[in-house]
């Protein structure tokens, strides 16, 4: 009898949970099914006429350690807080890890486009790698909002339809061209562009990526007369400077009436947390290093008669050259690049040196040739800053370095003229 009471009790008080939890569920369910109540017709007609049925807002994320987040991210947040929707539209490129990737991704060729994803989901990754993200609200009216939002949605749906490029085609201009296409018959205006901006475009997509110098590196050597373009644009703005220069626009309607083009001050959605350290390794460092090393080499060559380490060298900088000059001249005739015309960096990375070391080293014609292309590149070195923004100082360094090269064989010193 005794058990038999116990497991009656035991029993009953099982019970009691289930049902207790069942109706705390219920009620939750009941409590979120009020909330979330889905108006009727004339009730949404009516919302969607007011500010709060739509928020859409500008998501910054800082920069990462990849060298694809050199330069941080942006995307769209839309919401709807009557529907219960909360959204990220993120311009996002579809590659891979391999060279033919880096090759696309460099060269304007890689597949890209807008994805959706729910805001919680978007801000996890950029807290799994300590990112910060600033949110800024857009001070767009109903209408505007919800056409941004269904022309998003369009775009997603399309897509994997565009070609990333870092300069025009990126997270920042395709965010900043989806809204200023739905203003309507209103329009976007910068007062006030950021210093960084005032002195050339390219500087202000760049600014961010001091932590990365090969990054920097690898961009300014692709970027061509890009780099001397000073008038600011919009595609040119990187994810962290569009938060200063939309602070300085304004949206202007069909009347001349202007309102800013952000609403409130921006909100911290995630603190920074990552603490991105440069390399000590640069290509400053480098570039110093090959030029110490050339001159070593040359010293030697016309002093101890180091005639073997001289030949290697040339050997070695003529083919590092021309590897280097060969996927250059692809990025500029071949890719689709942002329409460069010209790039200083094939004077100091080209093929043609090797080619014509290989055809003319045993005649007088490569004596001539060396000497007028070491003079080029001398002068390339210390007037690059009087001529071109695209050229920093490893570049200049770079050019040094195969100048003295050539002038030493110029002189008569290679290898080939002393066997003789």
């Amino acid at each position: 009898m005794r058990r038999s009471s116990t497991y009656l009790v035991r029993a009953f008080m099982t019970l009691t949970v289930m049902i207790f939890t069942i109706a705390t569920v219920w009620g939750q369910a009941f409590n979120e099914a009020d909330t979330l109540r889905i108006p009727t017709e004339a009730e949404a007609d009516s919302l969607r006429q007011t500010d709060g049925f739509v928020t859409a807002s500008m998501l910054v994320a800082s920069p990462g350690e990849e060298g694809y987040s050199a330069l941080g991210h942006c995307a769209l947040r839309m919401e709807c807080p009557t529907y219960g929707l909360d959204y990220c539209f993120s311009y996002e490129v579809n590659t891979g890890l391999a060279l033919t990737d880096y090759l696309r991704f460099f060269s304007g060729n890689a597949p890209a486009g807008f994805i959706a994803m729910e805001t919680k989901y978007y801000l996890e990754r950029f807290e799994e790698q300590g990112r910060g993200v600033v949110q800024y609200t857009l001070n767009l009216n109903p209408q505007q909002k919800q056409e941004l939002w269904r022309r998003l949605d369009e775009n997603m749906m399309e897509g994997i339809s565009t070609q990333f490029d870092f300069l025009f085609h990126n997270c920042t201009s395709m965010c900043l061209a989806a809204v200023k296409n739905q203003l309507l018959d209103e329009r976007m205006e910068v007062r006030e562009w950021p210093e960084v901006m005032r002195h050339s475009a390219a500087f202000a997509c760049l600014n961010h990526t001091r932590f990365m110098p090969w990054m920097q590196f690898v961009l300014m050597t692709i970027m061509g007369n890009e780099a001397d373009k000073a008038k600011p644009k919009e595609q040119c703005v990187a994810p962290e400077v569009i938060g200063e220069v939309m602070n300085h626009a304004v949206i202007v309607d069909a009347n001349g009436t202007e309102r800013p083009a952000l609403l409130g001050q921006p909100k911290q959605l995630l603190p920074q947390t990552l603490i991105v350290r440069p390399t000590r390794f640069t290509p400053l460092l480098l570039a110093v290093l090959l030029l110490v090393l050339v001159l070593l080499i040359t010293a030697s060559e016309w002093l101890g008669g180091w005639r073997r380490a001289a030949r290697i060298a040339d050997v070695v900088l003529l083919k590092v050259q021309a590897l280097l000059g060969v996927v250059l001249l692809y990025l500029v005739l071949v890719s689709n690049l942002f329409g460069q015309y010209w790039n200083w960096c094939l004077l100091i990375f080209t093929p043609l040196p090797w080619l014509v070391w290989l055809c003319c080293r045993h005649r007088a014609l490569y004596r001539r040739l060396a000497l007028l292309y070491g003079i080029l590149l001398l002068l390339l070195a210390f007037c690059a800053p009087l001529i071109t923004k695209q050229l920093i100082p490893a570049h200049q360094l770079a050019a040094a370095a195969i100048a003295v090269r050539c002038l030493s064989c110029a002189g008569g010193k290679t290898i080939e003229q002393k066997t003789k």
